[in-house]
């Protein structure tokens, strides 16, 4: 998350901001929110740099991708991953409600 994010040669998105970042995280295009939780896990400090979106953390926006994510799917697992990178005592509850 350092620039330019590259979810896909068709697709380059730039995190500049707190609102890039939940944005793309929000985005409908399900490979793009993959990336970007991706990208939290392998540097969730610089994530947590960008600080809270119109007052919600980012761990509660991961929390939130989990939530909406199918059973089964990789985006669902990369979401509680990244609510582990980001030290969250809540992924205690969601692995205590996955497995």
């Amino acid at each position: 998350m350092n620039g330019a994010v590259r979810p896909g040669r068709a697709q380059k998105i730039r995190i500049a901001s707190c609102a890039d970042l939940f944005g793309a995280l929000r985005s409908a295009s399900s490979s793009l929110r993959l990336f970007v939780l991706k990208a939290i896990v392998d540097n969730p400090q610089k994530a947590l740099s960008y600080g809270p979106f119109q007052g919600r953390e980012l761990c509660d926006e991961a929390v939130t991708r989990w939530q909406l994510s199918g059973i089964d799917t990789d985006e669902r697992a990369i979401a509680l991953a990244a609510v582990i990178a980001l030290g969250a005592d809540k992924a205690i509850d969601l692995c205590r409600s996955d497995f």
